[in-house]
């Protein structure tokens, strides 16, 4: 039997607390949304909270419930952690028109008003906790109309879009 890399047994193993704190937790059965543990992509991974998204959709998000900055990664606790998966199940039961409370960022877009994501977003790394995981991690990439003008713009965009059709 081969064993997994340290770094991917670590995530498995926080997988696995986060889950068992989900399972706790009673109204499971009536989320609404996809709970995804999530780290940002530093130089190593590094536990940031939960991210909420949109069923099977882990591009249409809803919210981060982010853990409060700590100097060192170990010092969260499981209160820490239960805290934060509260209100990220909170935010996945709510109507889609409720808030979502100072303890969270809002990340939907309203209507036709297309919410400007904030980079560190791209940056992000996933495991899902309310469906099976592959062992692969997910990153997130939301669509942002302030990006893609920003990048459409630049010199070497017409170029590239050309250059794709050509393969088609």
């Amino acid at each position: 039997m081969t064993s997994l890399p340290a770094r991917h047994q670590s995530l498995e193993r926080d997988r696995e607390v986060a889950r068992k704190l989900l399972e706790r937790l009673k109204g499971c059965s009536e989320l609404r949304a996809d709970i995804f543990l999530t780290y940002s992509s530093t130089p190593q991974l590094q536990l940031v909270g939960f991210l909420v998204s949109s069923f099977n959709s882990i591009n249409d998000l809803i919210a981060i419930c982010p853990f409060a900055p700590a100097h060192d990664q170990f010092a969260l606790n499981e209160n820490d952690i239960l805290r934060q998966l509260k209100i990220a199940i909170r935010i996945s039961i709510a109507a889609p028109e409720e808030g979502v409370g100072a303890d969270a960022i809002d990340l939907r877009s309203r209507g036709s008003n297309l919410r400007v994501i904030p980079k560190w977003v791209y940056g992000l790394s996933c495991i899902p906790l309310t469906k099976e995981w592959s062992g692969e991690l997910l990153h997130p990439e939301p669509f942002c109309p302030q990006l893609f003008a920003a990048m459409a713009g630049q010199p070497r965009a017409a170029e590239w879009l050309i250059q794709q059709e050509r393969w088609r």
